[in-house]
């Protein structure tokens, strides 16, 4: 379970990446709440793994992956991941990948706020 240190962490790596997390994310870490039912918020520590599993996984050639985890689903493998390419003057939208597919089925195409993604996606399975 995530605590109000992690948010802090959180906030280190988002100013490695260069992005701006979601204010209702940081607000969620603080709280110190284990996600929802169907969902698992990563730690910072566990992002990084993940992201260098995605990495992995996806090394597909002309491609270069772009998000970093930041939930999992605890029904199906479905991962929520904050796009880095969100400028840095906006909150970082989320990515879905959706099932680990292969190659790369990722969504950029079907980006989401985070909020609509906390609306949207709370079964679990990525919309």
């Amino acid at each position: 379970m995530p605590s109000a240190p992690e948010a802090h962490n959180w906030k280190r790596l988002a100013e490695e990446l260069g992005i701006r997390l979601p204010e209702r994310f940081l607000l969620i870490l603080d709280e110190a709440l284990d996600g929802t039912a169907a969902w698992q918020y990563l730690s910072a520590a566990e992002a990084v793994g993940l992201k260098a599993e995605l990495d992995r996984r996806f090394d597909y050639p002309g491609r270069q992956w772009r998000g970093i985890p930041f939930a999992r689903s605890r029904v199906c493998e479905d991962v929520a991941c904050f796009d880095l390419a969100t400028p840095r003057d906006r909150e970082a939208q989320v990515i879905p990948v959706r099932d680990w597919h292969g190659p790369r089925w990722e969504f950029a195409r079907d980006l989401k706020t985070f909020h609509r993604w906390l609306t949207e996606d709370r079964e679990g399975h990525l919309t």
